[in-house]
């Protein structure tokens, strides 16, 4: 998935996640905010990965 996806589907667990707990449903609020930080865990990830490949690029040739 690309970055855009998961932070569409964390925002959408979370939406979910406060419905749930809205109507009283806490055990599915509580599955759908695991679901939300996976995605969000994700998305971090490749941001990450994303930068670290950024700064390598920058380097100047032959440095450290």
């Amino acid at each position: 998935m690309n970055i855009k996806t998961h932070l569409n589907n964390a925002k959408g667990m979370l939406l979910l996640a406060n419905e749930q707990v809205e109507s009283g449903d806490y055990i599915g609020a509580r599955a759908s905010l695991a679901k939300a930080y996976s995605h969000t865990r994700e998305l971090i990830d490749k941001v990450q990965k994303l930068v670290a490949l950024k700064a390598m690029s920058n380097r100047p040739a032959g440095g450290p």
